[in-house]
């Protein structure tokens, strides 16, 4: 033979009812807000690869400018006083310098609408 033996408790103002029902909605709520958090951090960070990527290109870009500087100012100490020597070196700096603006033209974003 066996014998089940059930226990209710049953409490006379729903006081643990309701206390329980408060402890589970602010659970529900912390667990949307980690979502929220989580989806915002994916973003931030999507964000951040992009912005080192431009900063790599634009590194690049920089190095570039600064090894074609340093070129130019060499070949100018090394002038000796000639005329035709000076035309050509100022002939080739305004080459380089309008293919530099036009870099950095073309690795210019457009400046955003205000």
């Amino acid at each position: 033979m066996q014998i089940d033996l059930f226990h209710h408790i049953v409490f006379e103002d729903n006081s643990l009812l309701k206390t329980l029902t408060a402890i589970q909605k602010g659970i529900a709520d912390l667990q949307q807000d980690v979502k929220v958090v989580l989806t915002q951090g994916a973003k931030i960070m999507a964000t951040l690869d992009a912005l080192t990527a431009a900063v790599a290109k634009n590194d690049s870009a920089v190095d570039s400018a600064v090894t074609l500087i340093k070129g130019l100012a060499a070949q100018v100490a090394a002038l000796a006083p000639n005329q035709a020597a000076i035309d050509a070196l100022a002939a080739d700096i305004g080459g380089r310098a309008d293919a530099l603006a036009a870099a950095v033209v073309a690795g210019t974003d457009a400046a955003p609408a205000p």
